[in-house]
């Protein structure tokens, strides 16, 4: 989940507390995950396979423990603190769709 924001205002993005907008830039970027690139913004309406994109964090990224524990909305994290991203670093992937 991600929310637009103004300075002073909580933002809850990917399920963890971020404090300010900056605070959230400074831990996350495309650069930040496995596989995700910056969107081409001469095509914005272009649409991306889902396949081809890893939105784990990469290892060692600032993200990694730098959330804010929210009771039932955050359980289950790793390390000292959730991890600000789609997934928390050290768990499975969660499995979509049908199952055979």
């Amino acid at each position: 989940m991600h929310a637009h924001c103004e300075l002073g205002v909580v933002l809850l993005f990917a399920s963890v507390l971020v404090t300010s907008p900056a605070e959230a830039q400074r831990a996350v970027d495309y650069d930040t995950f496995m596989n995700v690139s910056m969107p081409d913004k001469t095509g914005p309406q272009r649409l991306y396979k889902p396949d081809g994109l890893d939105f784990r964090l990469k290892p060692g990224s600032l993200a990694i423990d730098a959330g804010v524990e929210l009771p039932s909305i955050t359980d289950g994290f790793t390390g000292k603190a959730p991890d600000i991203g789609a997934y928390e670093e050290g768990r499975p992937l969660p499995r979509y769709g049908p199952r055979k």
